[in-house]
């Protein structure tokens, strides 16, 4: 009799082990699902973010010839602009030696 209730006991005490084992380890493994989950949806959200600011950046490099003046544009308007004050110059000291 003796031998039954110390094999019950640990047959009792195993149990409780193995359920509170396997408690904890669907706690954890639900833990773990739980960020994955969570990591996927920033993961998305970080692509769309992405996704958002190639096409702004896609629509300033689009709309910056109607806004801006390219360098060899600017050269040229300057090159013409200063040849036309130099004819306003000369017309100038022209009358003025009259």
């Amino acid at each position: 009799m003796e031998g039954v209730s110390f094999q019950l006991f640990v047959n009792v005490i195993f149990t409780l082990v193995t359920f509170l084992g396997g408690w904890g380890l669907k706690v954890v493994f639900a833990g773990i699902t739980d960020l994955k989950n969570e990591m996927e949806d920033l993961r998305q959200g970080r692509r769309d973010d992405y996704r958002e600011l190639s096409e702004k950046l896609h629509h300033v490099a689009l709309s910056m010839p109607e806004k801006f003046v390219s360098k060899d544009d600017f050269n040229t308007f300057s090159e013409r602009m200063i040849d036309r004050f130099d004819r306003i110059d000369l017309k100038l000291d022209a009358m003025h030696k009259k």
